[in-house]
């Protein structure tokens, strides 16, 4: 399975693999989130009040009709989910 790539805002990097989280401390206000798995991007802009936790569960998800094509070509057909918890 694929690797996640997250950015919060303009902050470094960081990538997650299956059943790992990141936590980051962010100012109250408003925020972008990016996730990548290089082939698909998702991106969710959120705000944050004081003394919030925010919360979003992200994946790899099978990209429906091409998965099967895509996986055997090798590339791994997924598509990142990406929703506020």
């Amino acid at each position: 399975m694929r690797e996640l790539f997250v950015q919060v805002d303009e902050l470094p990097e960081a990538s997650l693999k299956f059943g790992q989280s990141l936590e980051l401390p962010l100012a109250e206000g408003t925020h972008l989130l990016k996730i990548t798995n290089r082939l698909t991007t998702q991106r969710a802009e959120f705000t944050v009040r004081s003394e919030e936790t925010v919360r979003f569960d992200a994946a790899n998800v099978p990209a429906g009709a091409l998965f099967a094509p895509l996986l055997a070509l090798g590339a791994g057909g997924y598509k990142v989910s990406l929703k506020r918890v």
